[in-house]
Order: C-alpha cells, then structure tokens, then sequence
C-alpha cells in the first residue's frame, strides 16, 4: 500500500502593508460585451470592452466595436467611442456613438437612409 505524505496548508495573508506577501501579482486581461444594436435583424453592432486589472483593480481599457451577421445593405460609422473607470478602480462605463447607413439596392448602391446610435454599458467587474 502506497504512504502519501501530505503538506501541511499554509495561509498566505494578504494585509494593506503587505498587498501580495510575496507572490507576483496577477495581471489578468478580460473582454466583456458591455452593449449591443441589432441591425435589420440579421446584423449586430457590438460595444466591446477589453479590461486589464491588477490587485482587483482595473489598470487598463480597450473599448472598440464589431459589426458582424449578414451586413450586407449596412454601414457602421464610429464617430465617437470612450469609457470612464469609476474612483475606486472596480467599475467602468463604456460608450460609443455613431450611425448605421442603410442602403437600398435600385441599379446599384444608393443610400437610402442613415440611424444614428449610442452605445453604453456599465461593467461592475469586481463587487
């Protein structure tokens, strides 16, 4: 019969005077959905955010969009896109705005219409 010693656990306490007793910190990259427009009902607009944290709390964000699905017929135009992390590094607010061109096919491509949008979502990443 095998003898399996086993470790005795040991607590690792996390202070304020001491954030990591000793261990590197955790860098971790996280991508949410913050917000989405359908368009036409085959095509989605999608408010993208990438977001970087430490120590639970966010360092860093990335916001973008996608336009994806059957997109033919449709243009998406960013004209504005930002975010605004909350005081206490744990939240974030993300934003765009911009307008979808509709087009109407009639012996070519001619633009039939345009639909301005707004995008934004609120992301409580650590609560």
């Amino acid at each position: 019969m095998a003898n399996f010693n086993k470790k005795a656990k040991k607590t690792i306490v996390i202070t304020p005077e001491n954030p990591t007793n000793g261990i590197a910190a955790a860098s971790t990259t996280q991508t949410y959905e913050a917000d989405y427009y359908v368009v036409g009902g085959t095509a989605k607009i999608k408010l993208m955010a990438r977001v970087t944290s430490e120590y639970e709390q966010i360092t860093n964000v990335d916001e973008y969009t996608t336009f994806t699905g059957f997109t033919y017929g449709f243009d998406w135009v960013e004209s504005a896109i930002g975010h605004d992390i909350s005081s206490d590094k744990k939240d974030v607010e993300v934003w765009c705005s911009g307008q979808v061109d509709c087009y109407l096919l009639i012996n070519g491509l001619i633009k039939y219409y345009s639909v301005p949008v707004d995008l934004r979502g609120y992301l409580m990443i650590f609560h």
